[in-house]
């Protein structure tokens, strides 16, 4: 072997002693939006929904907060160009304020018509010091819950996940907030329900063998799913008669353009509850409300 030859196959052995770095991927500038627009109240025959825009023309994204019945959390979802890189299933963080600890979970991913890409949370409540995604208003409380404001510092709508962060910057949330607390409260009246009778109430429907409907209802529905590894997020109403039985039920879509069938009103005709009661601790007729959430391969977070 030549000199130059030992030489080369030396500096090759060193190079390969070299320990490999990767590089590190490249930090994507934070997408920060401005209001387009003011808040938009939208009522539908079973649902409310506050709608706002943020953006310039030609890159306008929508944010909306959604309840099917009134209650402590609403449905959030965010379209538009900025959240075509999130992913469905992957960890991410949400909060209402710099500083404020991050709401971590894995919400789904959709798309919505005219906007696009869309990060979806079926249920988010707003109130505490930590954005959650658990209300317990199905563990028969008394009265009507409602949806209150977030902290007084809260100004904007940050989701982060990976490298992307994008912030909404809504300013204060307490008049709109009112307004969908009072269109909620409204469903109970086009239930054919009595709003005053509800306001008064003693206690909630309880719902008897949730458990065992549940897992029922959950293993039929993931068979359909399955199948096209997909996801999907209902709210479901039933009405409950004084002696505890359902005389109906609703199943409302949250996912944008989901639509497979959830078994879960047939099922329901069998559920048990021990009815609501009014002021004066008599049986009364009302509804009972909650979430069905079905997923494939989607990881969960605390």
């Amino acid at each position: 072997m030549t000199a130059g030859g030992f030489l080369l196959r030396r500096i090759l052995l060193a190079l390969a002693a070299l320990p490999l770095v990767a590089a590190a991927p490249a930090k994507a500038e934070p997408v920060v939006l401005k209001p387009a627009g003011p808040w938009n109240l939208d009522v539908g025959e079973n649902r409310c929904r506050l709608n706002r825009l943020f953006g310039e023309p030609g890159n306008q994204h929508l944010l909306a907060l959604e309840q099917h019945y009134p209650g402590s959390g609403a449905g959030l979802f965010m379209a538009g160009p900025a959240f075509k890189p999130f992913s469905s299933g992957a960890r991410t963080e949400l909060r209402l304020f710099e500083g404020q600890t991050a709401l971590v979970s894995a919400p789904f991913t959709g798309a919505v018509e005219e906007f696009g890409p869309a990060v979806i949370y079926r249920t988010i409540r707003f109130d505490c010091a930590t954005p959650s995604t658990e209300t317990l208003d199905f563990l028969g409380g008394s009265g009507i819950p409602r949806l209150a404001s977030p902290p007084a510092q809260a100004r904007s709508i940050t989701v982060a996940q990976g490298n992307h962060v994008v912030t909404l910057e809504t300013g204060p949330f307490g008049g709109a907030f009112a307004a969908l607390n009072r269109c909620s409260e409204d469903l109970i009246r086009a239930w054919g329900l009595d709003l005053e009778q509800h306001r008064t109430a003693s206690r909630r429907p309880v719902w008897q063998n949730r458990e065992e409907l549940n897992r029922r209802i959950t293993a039929e529905f993931a068979i359909r799913l399955a199948r096209n590894a997909g996801q999907a997020i209902y709210q479901m109403r039933v009405i409950v008669s004084p002696q505890g039985t359902v005389e109906d039920c609703q199943l409302a879509s949250v996912v944008p353009g989901e639509e497979a069938q959830s078994p879960a009103c047939k099922r329901m005709e069998k559920a048990r509850f021990e009815p609501a009661l009014d002021a004066a601790g008599q049986p009364m007729r009302s509804y009972y409300v909650t979430s069905l959430t079905y997923e494939t391969n989607v990881q969960s977070f605390p």
